[in-house]
């Protein structure tokens, strides 16, 4: 488990590896009910899709940080909510720019790492 990799670009909060598939881990204390519609990403119905890409970015920096530009490495994206959200994402699962985002709470993450 590696914290807070800084990129040229911002930062990812956690890297995590297990059983040789790595996890890229976007963290956010934001409240409120967390929904995925149209293709949106949406907190308390203020759209929050810019948080995807920046996740989506700072996954493939780290990568290449990690493990070498053009690595076949694959960091999975996750975004995970403190105790105050409620995500209401069916499968806690969405497809955003053709990968699959795991969305959680904190409470409820660590099944998402199998």
């Amino acid at each position: 488990c590696t914290p807070h990799i800084e990129t040229k670009y911002g930062d990812l909060d956690l890297l995590i590896n297990k059983n040789d598939l790595y996890f890229g881990v976007e963290a956010k204390n934001w409240s409120g009910k967390v929904v995925f519609e149209n293709g949106l990403l949406k907190v308390d119905d203020w759209d929050s899709t810019g948080i995807l890409s920046a996740l989506l970015m700072h996954c493939k920096l780290v990568r290449n940080l990690e493990f070498g530009n053009g690595s076949d490495k694959f960091i999975k994206p996750m975004l995970v909510f403190g105790h105050k959200a409620v995500v209401q994402i069916p499968q806690n699962r969405i497809k955003f720019n053709d990968v699959e985002i795991i969305i959680t709470t904190i409470k409820d993450f660590e099944q998402y790492i199998k």
